[in-house]
């Protein structure tokens, strides 16, 4: 679903709020970068510091355990082995599968393959698990058997299966146990296409207005754009932190010629931390009533039913028609899936200009001091 930005549609909108008890009402997502795997994201509905770790699980059948003798340190507070130890032990059980029970019930991860000569795309899917049986295979890419080399008439873009990984790839698991059972790749008669695309375009890269992205959805459209609007913080990098934090609102058409209305569906605060990205807040309540007051309208756009091309974490469910105004859970999970996958681009897209623009004044720096 591509479409292009108006750029003579007025830019003054009327803001239209609902009362948001943000206790009952709003879902937080903590955004963190992967350890375990480089380029990752892990987003998770509960914080790191409020989630009860094993950091000395059990290990693995047929493994030998080393242990060392412990000693009690009479300086507490001082940085001994001791307590590095431990700092690093919660570090290494942080997004790993036997010592984080978030693993299992984590909403999103986020990944970027690594394809040594390729650069394949981010895939986000739910929990932190890779190597499903489905379209997307356990190197985190779509597998040639599901798509085309350059992604022809619709299809995935798919990447073959080479004979030889090599050291730093993605998928070391998944390969192996492809090159023991050595199967032949079996081409589909029909390749499946994916059921919506939605497209996130950086509207005025050279404008006053360059914090914005936006994308169309069933006929409406959503923007990502620049907010200061947080909540109170006395940290020290509060004042650069209001260049970062962003709002996505959707413009819901006014009656009688009368300028769009702006809905604010959710908001990113962005967070100094080492691990931490930041947290996103989205607003159960206002998205419940877009999708029940425009049923009608996103129902029009439903994708057919299909028995091919669906991603491992899609699970077919039927419509809810039990009551009128209430939207589908099919399409409440997919606008939850697009305005996470929307925001995590608009994430990635913010961080790398920070990072081209900390590079420049780099260079200058070091060009003045030349």
């Amino acid at each position: 679903m591509a479409t292009t930005v108006d750029q003579k549609q007025p830019l003054e909108r009327h803001d239209f709020h609902l009362d948001i008890d943000t206790t009952s009402n709003t879902t937080l997502y903590h955004i963190y970068h992967t350890g375990h795997y480089k380029n990752g994201y892990s987003i998770h509905t509960q914080s790191d510091s409020n989630t009860p770790l094993n950091r000395f699980p059990d290990p693995p059948i047929g493994t030998e355990i080393h242990t060392e003798s412990a000693h009690r340190s009479l300086f507490s507070c001082r940085r001994t082995k001791t307590t590095l130890s431990k700092k690093i032990s919660k570090a290494k059980a942080l997004d790993n599968p036997r010592c984080d029970p978030r693993t299992e019930t984590s909403p999103y991860f986020l990944h970027l393959p690594t394809l040594y000569g390729k650069n394949p795309p981010y895939t986000l899917r739910h929990g932190d698990i890779l190597a499903q049986s489905g379209v997307v295979d356990g190197r985190g890419v779509v597998n040639i058997k599901y798509g085309t080399k350059k992604g022809l008439d619709g299809t995935f873009q798919g990447y073959e299966v080479r004979s030889k990984r090599y050291i730093g790839e993605s998928g070391k698991a998944w390969h192996n146990l492809q090159a023991a059972q050595n199967e032949k790749v079996v081409e589909l008669a029909e390749k499946p296409k994916p059921d919506e695309v939605v497209i996130l375009k950086w509207t005025a890269p050279l404008s006053f207005h360059t914090r914005e992205y936006q994308f169309t959805w069933r006929g409406f459209d959503f923007v990502w754009k620049g907010t200061q609007t947080v909540r109170p913080n006395k940290m020290l990098f509060r004042p650069f932190l209001h260049y970062n934090n962003l709002k996505l609102v959707v413009y819901i058409p006014g009656q009688r010629g009368e300028d769009p209305k702006e809905l604010i569906l959710a908001r990113y605060t962005s967070v100094v931390s080492g691990r931490k990205s930041g947290r996103l807040e989205a607003y159960q309540h206002v998205i419940e009533y877009f999708l029940s007051q425009n049923e009608s309208v996103l129902q029009q756009y439903e994708p057919a039913a299909t028995d091919v091309g669906h991603c491992a974490h899609e699970e077919e469910k039927p419509p809810v028609r039990n009551f009128v105004h209430e939207p589908s859970a099919k399409t409440s999970q997919r606008f939850s899936d697009i305005v996470m996958g929307t925001a995590m681009c608009m994430i990635l897209g913010e961080f790398t200009k920070r990072q081209v623009l900390v590079s420049v004044i780099l260079a200058l720096a070091g060009a003045y001091d030349g």
